[in-house]
């Protein structure tokens, strides 16, 4: 949550007066013991039932009294350190992308910026926006939306009426949705952080919910959390947050550390808090049930990366910090340039998200292009871990890389996801002169070059022809989770311009196109004579030959055809295309067809021509390819050669030779 651009000048006092407070880069420490513990009250439940009527869009709602800036920009300075780390760089080719589910999800509530997150559970899907929250299954149908405030999700807990900043996610490890909101009030310096959890893998129905102190006090002076960080791991659910004065000045980091098994009961769980010089720290997700520790990740310098760990989680909960060297950046602009003149508030660079896996750490923000181009670009990382902090070797760097085009289109505001395969995901907005915004996604599969991200792929386009005009606030974040079913398809939300110039959200499924060639499992005669030759000889461009002899067949000529099977070893596959090699005769045509199985019946395909010389082609299987596939992922092939028979020529007996069969799926 920060002002607009007319609040600058207080807020950069504001900014100072920070500055000469703390340190303007974040302290190594090692062990920190928590500063206090705070056991909270019990759940009060909540059944999502009682609302009536289910679904409510909110417009027009109470807006903040007093925004403050988060000064985490004015903290970092622009050194002139330099590094020689390997940075990688955008693919010219394409990403590896194939588009799944776009929809529209919560629209303009009359807050800027919307400030959107994703929970992808089994069957359904938690977005929250400011300040709404809503329930969908994966097709789109929105079974549940209400205010996140005092009159909806957070009612009869005595809130406030300024509530802001929502996130989410779903924990695959103990199966529930986890939403947390920030509530602040001035004048009775309040500062809390709304958290609720459902009761199971359904977020209809009943969730338990906590208001949970927030509020710092140093001396004579309080201070309010701001810009939520909003993670976990298998013993704890973790909020940070950015410390202002409710009078002025800035005090830090906060961590806020929530035992998770209290919570999945509706008990009172003791609560652990930490302080950190520095700011606009986000910590990790993860479906890991095995990790001990809970990571974060800021930037504290243009080549120095902070790692925090809480270690102990579920005892006595310590702080610890790593720096570690990353290839230098430039700050981005804060205005990516967008239509009739509008520039959108790209932020000031901070950290947008973290996810841990295997043992390694990703995180992604935005930078410029380069010292010459201020360009807003998109910058994402992974570090080993490696075994840290248990393990005396600190965290290394292990790729880097850059999405960015330059010279007037901006790509920024990345979020990053990594799923099973090593594959990892950006989303983030794209817009210039040109471009009102565009919701973008680049990916890498694992076996992909060291620091390599592929070329901007389009999600979704603004609807209207601009955005804002009394606002240019866009963010502050996007979400990404993968979808707990396969841990392979990746969820995403982020926000587009709708016709009024004002935001609406979209959430779009995507996986990274993997491509797997099958060599047959099986190959059996349909029609024809004599056969010679096996399975082994279409296996592989020989010129060993499975061969099918013709026969006659009424009113139709010689024919001979065979069918092939295939056993994939991908799900669900996006695409189905098949390569062929094989050799007839002058005036046989080769006819493919596939089995439908939702139909039970063979579903023609194409044809083309052979000759007595070996023809190699390809053909594609026509969409939906999950039509051609049952569910031991088998996919049948009927290839049929044909020299008809005619008033003018007659059928001849020859032999259908056939080299090689592939099937080439794309996942």
């Amino acid at each position: 949550m920060r002002i607009s651009r007319i609040f600058a000048f207080g807020c950069l006092a504001l900014a100072q007066m920070a500055i000469a407070q703390y340190p303007s880069t974040t302290p190594v420490v090692t062990n920190k013991p928590a500063d206090r513990v705070i056991k909270t009250s019990a759940s009060a439940p909540l059944n999502t039932f009682k609302f009536s009527p289910q679904i409510v869009d909110v417009n027009g709602q109470i807006k903040p009294k007093r925004e403050i800036k988060n000064v985490f920009d004015y903290l970092i300075f622009d050194t002139p350190e330099q590094n020689t780390i390997n940075l990688g760089q955008m693919s010219s080719t394409p990403s590896p992308l194939t588009p799944g589910k776009l929809w529209p999800a919560i629209g303009f509530t009359g807050w800027n910026p919307p400030d959107p997150d994703i929970a992808v559970g089994p069957d359904h899907i938690v977005t929250v926006v400011n300040v709404s929250i809503g329930f969908y299954r994966k097709d789109g149908t929105r079974l549940f939306q209400q205010e996140l405030g005092a009159n909806g999700f957070f009612s009869g807990m005595d809130v406030k009426p300024f509530v802001f900043d929502p996130k989410c996610f779903y924990d695959p490890i103990s199966r529930r949705f986890f939403v947390v909101a920030l509530e602040q009030d001035g004048a009775s310096e309040t500062s809390k952080c709304l958290v609720a959890v459902s009761d199971d893998a359904d977020p209809t129905g009943t969730w338990h919910r906590y208001r949970v102190e927030a509020k710092q006090t140093s001396g004579t002076t309080s201070f309010w959390l701001d810009y939520p960080g909003f993670g976990h791991n298998k013993d704890a659910v973790l909020i940070t947050g950015n410390m202002f004065g409710f009078a002025g000045g800035y005090n830090g980091i906060q961590y806020i550390v929530i035992p998770k098994a209290p919570m999945l009961t509706g008990a009172a769980p003791n609560i652990s808090y930490f302080s950190l010089g520095g700011g606009s720290v986000q910590v990790m997700r993860t479906g890991d049930p095995n990790v001990e520790y809970v990571y974060g990740l800021n930037w504290t310098g243009l080549s120095t990366a902070m790692i925090h760990v809480i270690n102990n989680l579920d005892t006595t909960p310590t702080l610890a910090t790593a720096p570690v060297a990353i290839p230098t950046f430039r700050r981005p602009a804060q205005g990516a340039q967008s239509t009739n003149g509008h520039t959108l508030d790209s932020l000031d660079g901070r950290i947008m998200n973290v996810h841990y896996r295997n043992g390694r750490l990703y995180g992604s923000h935005t930078v410029a292009m380069s010292n010459s181009d201020a360009t807003n670009a998109s910058r994402w990382y992974e570090f080993n871990l490696n075994g840290w902090p248990a393990a005396m070797q600190p965290p290394t760097l292990r790729q880097a890389g850059t999405v960015g085009i330059g010279n007037g289109i901006h790509l920024w505001m990345p979020v990053i996801g990594v799923n099973k395969n090593g594959e990892m995901a950006l989303v983030y907005s794209r817009s210039s002169s040109n471009i009102v915004a565009d919701v973008m996604a680049s990916t890498r599969r694992s076996s992909d070059p060291l620091g390599t991200m592929g070329a901007p792929i389009q999600l979704a386009t603004s609807i209207g022809s601009q955005y804002g005009g009394t606002s240019n606030r866009w963010g502050d974040y996007f979400g990404i989770q993968t979808d707990p079913n396969d841990d392979t398809t990746f969820w995403a939300v982020a926000m587009i311009a709708n016709q009024s110039g004002n935001w609406q959200t979209v959430v779009n499924s995507f996986r990274v196109t993997t491509t797997v060639t099958s060599a047959p499992a099986s190959v059996t005669k349909y029609e024809g004579g004599a056969v010679t030759g096996a399975l082994p000889h279409i296996t592989a461009s020989d010129n060993a030959y499975y061969r099918v002899a013709s026969v006659n067949v009424s009113r139709t000529g010689t024919v001979a055809s065979h069918i092939t099977q295939f056993n994939l070893t991908t799900t669900n596959p996006a695409s189905l295309k098949f390569k062929v090699e094989a050799a007839a005769a002058s005036r046989v045509t080769a006819n493919y067809f596939l089995w439908n199985w939702s139909t039970n019946k063979w579903e023609y395909v194409g044809a083309t021509p052979l000759t007595a010389l070996d023809k190699v082609w390809e053909f594609q299987a026509p969409n939906p390819a999950s039509k051609f596939v049952n569910s031991q992922r088998q996919v049948r092939l009927l290839l049929r050669a044909i020299m008809p028979s005619s008033s003018v020529s007659t059928a001849i007996p020859f032999n259908f030779r056939t080299d090689q069969v592939q099937l080439i799926s794309q996942q």
